[in-house]
């Protein structure tokens, strides 16, 4: 993730996680608190990105929105950026949260300014639809109440949600329409042979 610049800074180190999710500081509390006092900036994307890999756990977050909040830096968490994630860090850790289906961290994102119609960072596709096609269909709906748009499902896509939600006539009926067309292109093919 992301450039050199914010690789090994103490508040990186501090809080912890990551892909390997590393253990924070035993004292990662009052040792954050005590860096952001002494100018580390709250507003950290390596950091952002660490905690957004672990528990939908709402406590960094709110830690370092807070301490933003008090420097009147809020504006940062939606701004597009010129360095890495170069959209909204919101939408950013959304996209996140919809991959893990972290329903808490999405209703927090969410009620920041994060958008419920960006696309999902790493899959480009609609936020609704990546929930569904991993079967979070309580993010799906939680999506949808905030405003995000739900895309007609076609093909293979629809026939995964089919399968996801345990909707076998669906399944069956999207199986049996690909199975004709299939055979329909083919001269010389016929049905039970």
């Amino acid at each position: 993730m992301g450039s050199g610049r914010h690789s090994f800074q103490l508040l990186i180190g501090a809080i912890g996680g990551g892909e390997n999710a590393q253990p924070a500081h035993p004292q990662a509390v009052a040792l954050a608190r005590l860096l952001i006092e002494r100018g580390a900036d709250p507003y950290n994307p390596q950091v952002l990105y660490n905690t957004s890999l672990g528990n939908d756990d709402l406590f960094w977050l709110d830690l370092l929105y807070d301490h933003c909040a008090q420097r009147n830096e809020t504006g940062k968490w939606t701004a597009a950026s010129s360095q890495w994630p170069k959209s909204s860090m919101l939408d950013y850790l959304l996209s996140n949260a919809v991959s893990g289906n972290a329903l808490q961290r999405a209703r927090w994102l969410l009620g920041r300014g994060a958008s419920p119609r960006s696309r999902h960072y790493y899959s480009k596709r609609n936020l609704h639809t990546e929930a569904l096609l991993r079967g979070n269909t309580e993010m799906a709906a939680v999506l949808l109440q905030s405003g995000g748009i739900a895309e007609p499902l076609e093909g293979r896509e629809a026939f995964q949600v089919a399968c996801l939600r345990m909707d076998r006539d669906t399944a069956a009926r999207l199986a049996a329409r690909h199975n004709s067309s299939a055979e329909g292109g083919k001269p010389g093919t016929r049905s039970g042979g």
